[in-house]
């Protein structure tokens, strides 16, 4: 999926809308499929962020996904939206602002199923050389709406420590991914 807003959705040239993404979700998990959507935080630079947040989590809660999966935005060399990056007209977001996007998601977020961050391009910060995870790694990941509070707890913490720390998706578009 990657996003739930129209404008978005257009801006990369996803070729769908969010209504046409509720009807496929809606349709796969009457046909028995476990459903696994993923999402951008970042995809919308600093511009579309808030509205990516809410739209996104609007989408996931009418198509209910048995697991929703976090992969950050890291533009890749070759893409319009690198090349965009490049000259300056998307802005990617910060640490923090990535955590207030994965915030302001969560916190609208009213499915009955999982939410992972399991992969490694997902926020992290370093203790002296070693990375650690702000959310846990593992395929499983939380289980809502039980655990959204520990979710919204843990964004929020990241809020405190300094950005400097943080891995910065500028540090990861020359990684393989």
């Amino acid at each position: 999926m990657e996003t739930g807003d129209d404008e978005l959705l257009k801006y990369v040239r996803k070729g769908v809308t969010s209504v046409e993404h509720i009807l496929a979700g809606k349709k796969a998990k009457r046909a028995g499929f476990e459903l696994s959507e993923y999402w951008m935080p970042g995809l919308g630079g600093k511009i579309m962020s808030e509205q990516h947040a809410r739209n996104t989590a609007r989408v996931l809660n009418k198509i209910n996904p048995d697991c929703e999966r976090s992969r950050r935005f890291v533009p890749r060399k070759g893409t319009p939206l690198y090349e965009e990056w490049k000259e300056g007209s998307l802005q990617l977001l910060s640490p923090h602002e990535t955590l207030r996007e994965i915030l302001m998601m969560v916190e609208n977020l009213e499915i009955a199923g999982q939410v992972c961050f399991d992969h490694f391009i997902n926020p992290a910060y370093r203790i002296d050389s070693k990375l650690v995870w702000l959310f846990k790694q593992d395929y499983n990941g939380y289980k809502f709406p039980e655990e959204k509070p520990e979710v919204t707890s843990l964004a929020k913490s990241g809020l405190q420590i300094g950005q400097s720390r943080f891995i910065r998706v500028e540090d990861l578009i020359d990684m393989s991914l």
